[in-house]
């Protein structure tokens, strides 16, 4: 697998996310494209493993003050993008799930979690959905009601601002997601017209 991944992440920082086929990566190994399938089920886990590789996990924070922990937070991001540009290429769908993945989310939420005070204010905005017509991201309704358990994690009062998401047909269903995750409710889908139960396309 270690392999796979490898050639496949070398593929995408010679020639971006979109050369990384099967073939091309069955190639690089010295495999059958059939024989790959022996290592990843698809192209999507493939990714997801390309993407986790990169990613690492997030550093610790060097600061307990939320400013200078963001701001390293964020650099810290920039720096594996520069290395790797294809990352902002992948779309995020489904749940957030992949160690790496998660272990960021953590820890931008953390320089925030040690900062004194009562509130937070949480900029909600659903142009990240899939279909979202303005949107680059691949957001689920899924991913938002995990979002909204994280963020209620850090034990504050919430001040939320609906700021965006022009998908009209999805925005109930995306913003009770996020609320009954804040809340510690489970998910419970609620099809918008014409997604699925996971909140993306049928």
């Amino acid at each position: 697998m270690e392999l796979v991944v490898a050639a496949a992440v070398e593929i995408a920082d010679e020639s971006g996310l979109a050369a990384v086929t099967m073939a091309a990566v069955a190639k690089r190994c010295g495999f059958t494209t059939m024989s790959l399938y022996r290592h990843v089920a698809s192209k999507d886990e493939l990714v997801r493993r390309m993407l986790d590789e990169t990613l690492g996990t997030a550093p610790a924070l060097e600061s307990a003050d939320w400013r200078a922990g963001l701001e390293q937070w964020s650099r810290a991001m920039l720096a594996v993008l520069e290395l790797h540009p294809w990352g902002i290429d992948v779309p995020i769908t489904g749940m957030l799930g992949t160690h790496a993945q998660l272990s960021w989310l953590d820890r931008g939420l953390e320089a925030i979690a040690a900062t004194p005070g009562d509130v937070v204010v949480v900029s909600l905005g659903f142009d990240t959905y899939g279909n979202d017509p303005i949107g680059d991201f691949a957001l689920t309704t899924a991913v938002y009601h995990e979002c909204g358990r994280r963020v209620a994690a850090l034990g504050r009062r919430l001040v939320i601002l609906q700021e965006g998401g022009y998908h009209r047909p999805s925005l109930g269903a995306n913003a009770r997601a996020w609320l009954r995750g804040a809340e510690g409710r489970e998910y419970e889908p609620l099809p918008a017209a014409g997604f699925g139960e996971d909140g993306s396309d049928r």
